[in-house]
């Protein structure tokens, strides 16, 4: 076929299914069919040239169809004259193929299939080789150059190599928008998985595919799909310390990918432990009377904080949260008999990282002198007023 018939197929492709040359034969041929009996069909008279799609399924009783143009070796095949009746045998212990010239254009049908993503029977033509979601001539050219078997004449040789390897034959469809920039944090630890998401629209509203390069030589993969406008989300994790640039692309559902986004920048660094517990409440309190404290730690990522608490008398509190940053944790706990003891504690955060312990000492004592005469209130405003005199009232008091 000279190049001017390309050139045809090419405006014609999208709406060309196939046609047969203006010929007085067709040829007709059977798919995987075992004949049991002859069969006797006649084609109904038409003006030529006469579309294979007027004849493609003909239905001839026990669900046998006849099908135009061979698309194997072992198919039978027969041809008749319009308005002939013809009598097609099989013969079950071997299957005949007729060498006799077809007169359609098998290395057109085939190049329309690819054209199309399918033949005109409906099976599946993929001749997209380098698999990025755009059928080129050149790779039109290569799939029915390798599915052309039929004899015809003229017989095409090798295909053009690279005429139109750059040109597209199947639009698709248009791109979705550029995504906006990955929204996540500045600054994040190491091994912790983190979220980014970001959001984009897609011309014709199709659902959208979102994939995030997380700069370290890993990506998230293809994860959707989400409607048009809507936000798609993916979390990672790094194993090395740095900054790295977060990235991300999106896709439509006909695998039409739009540019890469602006990129944000993260950090990744050390954990840091939370700060040592600041620990408030009475330092001088009566026996079996049920005692409030207060504990708060701050922690320089703003994690949760859980805490451990040591009373002294050999019960604890074992990471009891979790606790904002700075947030207070107040503790009951009333102490069975008198003297002195120190409560210790350490704050770690939702990651499981640990800070230094603090302490507390209180003394606790049977003596009723203590809300008698003084209150407890008043002996606390001693005690950050006049250390020294409290002291001496604490000795006093113990005797």
């Amino acid at each position: 076929m000279k190049l001017t018939s390309r050139i045809i197929i090419v405006f014609f492709a999208l709406n060309l299914l196939f046609s047969c040359t203006s010929s007085e034969k067709k040829s007709i041929s059977n798919s995987n069919v075992i004949f049991e009996d002859s069969i006797e069909v006649t084609l109904k008279e038409e003006p030529e040239p006469i579309d294979y799609l007027d004849y493609d399924a003909i239905t001839i009783g026990k669900g046998l169809k006849l099908r135009a143009n061979p698309r194997t070796d072992a198919d039978v095949v027969a041809t008749f004259n319009t308005g002939e009746l013809v009598k097609i045998t099989h013969q079950t212990d071997k299957r005949e193929k007729l060498t006799e010239e077809t007169s359609c254009d098998e290395y057109g049908f085939y190049w329309t299939a690819a054209v199309k993503g399918e033949d005109a029977y409906g099976e599946p033509a993929d001749a997209d080789f380098n698999d990025d979601g755009f059928i080129t001539m050149d790779e039109a050219f290569q799939y029915a150059e390798e599915h052309d078997a039929a004899s015809e004449s003229p017989q095409y040789g090798d295909y053009p190599e690279n005429i139109g390897a750059e040109i597209t034959l199947w639009k698709g469809s248009d791109p979705p928008e550029t995504p906006e920039k990955p929204e996540g944090p500045d600054e994040w630890i190491l091994y912790v998985d983190t979220t980014f998401s970001s959001i984009t629209t897609d011309p014709e509203e199709d659902s959208i595919y979102y994939m995030f390069d997380w700069g370290d030589g890993t990506n998230s993969g293809w994860v959707g799909p989400y409607g048009s406008g809507q936000t798609g989300e993916a979390t990672h994790n790094w194993t090395v310390l740095g900054d790295y640039e977060v990235k991300v692309i999106a896709k439509d559902k006909n695998d039409i990918e739009s540019n890469w986004s602006e990129p944000t920048i993260i950090s990744i660094v050390e954990n840091e432990p939370p700060e040592e517990p600041d620990i408030q409440g009475p330092s001088v309190a009566k026996v079996k009377r049920l005692l409030e404290f207060t504990f708060t730690a701050s922690d320089f990522e703003d994690h949760d904080i859980y805490f451990f608490i040591s009373w002294g008398d050999g019960k604890i509190i074992s990471w009891e949260g979790p606790y904002s940053a700075n947030e207070a944790a107040i503790f009951s706990h009333s102490y069975s008999e008198t003297g002195e003891y120190t409560i210790s504690a350490r704050a770690m955060d939702q990651y499981g990282e640990k800070g230094l312990q603090s302490s507390f000492k209180l003394k606790i004592s049977n003596n009723r002198g203590v809300t008698n005469v003084l209150s407890q209130r008043f002996l606390e405003y001693i005690k950050d007023i006049f250390p020294n005199v409290f002291l001496i009232l604490r000795y006093l008091m113990a005797l």
